[in-house]
């Protein structure tokens, strides 16, 4: 890590608490940009005796990528080594300006094939895509565990932009699914991998009888183990690469790992010890308890309106996208969502349109302070508790808080106000004053006036604006586009946020653990930008066979087609 010049972070402490005020979020930046890791940390982690196979009780990492192609072809190898990689356990990619309008389907199919094959290495399935002319949304599981707990996949898209909407040039993409976190579930996706390796159902005492489930379990997972772990070959090297998995985690600057560096490894164990140690290593919860069996995700990829002066419109496209999503209660799983979220049909419809309507405390989510501290659960949820009657329901529809957890990310276009020389001055000489641009940056003085994205939370913004850089010959250069017959300010236009709904937030709290953009790539004047969550989830113990039955969707041909979820 670079060192700090003492008089230096002095002075740029004393400038930060003079000019602060109210907000208070001064950061000191060492790091700006954070590798990507090259994979998921479950598959290098040799104390792990089931390498790579994850079940609920388990966290969950999810890995969202957002990059702005600029209707450029991108170079599939810097896409591999720098940005797209096998490194979560559900992988979210949204692209912008992915392709020209000639010929936009064939750039989408060979971008499709470049993710799956060469960035993800053919170890994960697509669970779904939807596009909006050039913007592009994908989500994929990877193959031998997360795919199996699948559920309830739909999609859906809302217009914004020039003749309202009409052109589909500006908007927004989603896709929602369900895991499942029942036992039964667990029980069935081990079937399946069982199955699919075509392997014996043998322990040490000989076949294992069907009905049997435990010990099924227990082979099956023994069974997988053995074909993907080889302890004794790859320990070392897992080693090193599971020390190298660092996280810049939301107040500690990439000092923090992934994984701490795993102790010796422990000598070979029988398939009953291997298989306890799994389940003993499983965060489990009673069905009567109260947590969920089952959690609910929203991804959203969007582009919205450009221009440094069209602030209020960018309001208005997440408005209108995040009220008219036909996803949750307006998708195809409608009835579900209405019954999980003990909703009404007439409470539902008599939502209103327009704004939101907010309570009078308003607290900043980049609100921090040196030790990384963010709002609480409690803030964020205080943040949409005006209600329309006394039954709770919001003034206006919101489907971030129609499912468990909603990352919603993009090209959201908002820029930095200020002078271009002061901007370049902090970018380029001055990173411990970085907070200066926080405060002058279009999303995070929206977000703090209650105007957007209310309840919703992000990363410290320790790495360069990702717009506008020049490029020559198609290659992007490390200084920023600026003239004086069209000035551009360096910006922070692409963005990831997280939110947590108000009645399942304690259940699957959610840490960011990266958030860094990709130099490395550089075929448009945006730079990709990486964030990885992960979130924390518990294995119900409920022993029912077949209540994890994917719901029955209203519409089939507007669900996306995902088989790995269906029994």
């Amino acid at each position: 890590m670079a060192s700090v010049n003492p008089m230096v972070h002095t002075e740029s402490r004393e400038v930060d608490d003079v000019n602060d005020g109210d907000v208070n979020v001064p950061f000191e930046i060492d790091d700006e940009t954070f590798p990507v890791p090259p994979r998921c940390y479950d598959e290098v982690d040799s104390t792990d005796h089931v390498r790579g196979l994850w079940a609920p009780g388990l966290p969950l990492i999810i890995s969202y990528v957002t990059w702005n192609m600029a209707q450029t072809r991108p170079a599939p190898q810097e896409v591999a080594d720098f940005c797209v990689r096998p490194n979560a356990h559900l992988v979210v990619v949204c692209t912008q300006e992915n392709g020209p309008y000639v010929g936009l389907n064939t750039q989408h199919v060979e971008w499709e094939q470049l993710i799956e094959d060469v960035c993800l290495q053919g170890k994960y399935v697509r669970v779904a895509t939807k596009s909006l002319w050039a913007i592009h949304l994908g989500v994929y599981a990877r193959l031998h565990d997360v795919a199996l707990y699948v559920r309830e996949v739909h999609v859906g898209v809302q217009k914004t932009g020039a003749g309202k909407g009409a052109l589909g040039n500006k908007g927004g993409a989603a896709i929602g699914l369900t895991v499942s976190l029942r036992q039964s579930t667990m029980h069935k996706a081990l079937e399946s991998l069982d199955s699919s390796r075509q392997r014996p159902f043998l322990t040490s005492a000989g076949v294992v009888a069907e009905d049997d489930k435990v010990v099924l379990a227990g082979s099956l997972v023994d069974a997988y183990s053995a074909g993907n772990n080889t302890q004794q070959n790859s320990g070392s090297a897992d080693q090193t690469e599971a020390a190298n998995l660092f996280t810049p985690s939301e107040g500690e600057r990439g000092t923090q790992r992934l994984n701490s560096r795993p102790p010796p490894l422990a000598p070979l164990t029988s398939p009953a010890t291997r298989f306890s140690r799994f389940i003993s290593s499983l965060k489990t919860t009673d069905a009567a308890s109260g947590m969920p069996a089952e959690m609910t995700l929203l991804f959203v990829g969007t582009h919205l309106t450009a221009h440094q002066h069209n602030t209020e419109a960018r309001n208005r496209d997440y408005h209108s996208i995040i009220r008219e999503l036909p996803v949750g209660t307006r998708g195809v799983y409608r009835n579900k969502f209405l019954r999980t979220l003990r909703l009404s049909e007439a409470s539902v419809d008599g939502r209103r349109g327009g704004g939101e309507k907010l309570s009078s405390t308003v607290v900043s989510p980049h609100t921090a302070t040196n030790s990384g501290a963010t709002p609480t659960d409690a803030t964020n949820n205080d943040l949409l508790a005006a209600t329309a009657n006394d039954d709770n329901i919001p003034l206006t529809r919101d489907a971030s808080d129609e499912f468990d957890i909603c990352l919603f990310g993009g090209d959201l276009n908002y820029r930095l106000n200020g002078s271009w020389r002061a901007i370049e001055f902090i970018i380029n000489h001055r990173k411990t004053l970085r907070s200066v641009l926080v405060h002058n940056d279009q999303l995070i003085a929206n977000m703090n006036q209650g105007k957007v994205f209310c309840g919703f939370r992000e990363g410290q913004l320790h790495f360069r604006p990702t717009y506008k850089y020049a490029l020559i010959h198609g290659v992007t250069q490390d200084d920023y586009a600026f003239s004086h017959k069209n000035p551009r300010m360096p910006s922070y236009c692409d963005r990831v946020l997280i939110r947590s709904r108000k009645g399942t937030s304690q259940h699957f709290p959610a840490q960011q653990v990266l958030y860094t953009d990709c130099p490395e790539v550089r075929t448009s004047d945006h730079r990709p930008v990486v964030s990885m969550w992960r979130v924390e989830t518990a294995l119900t113990l409920d022993g029912v066979e077949g209540d994890d039955s994917p719901a029955e969707a209203n519409n089939v041909a507007s669900c996306a087609c995902f088989v790995f979820g269906k029994d």
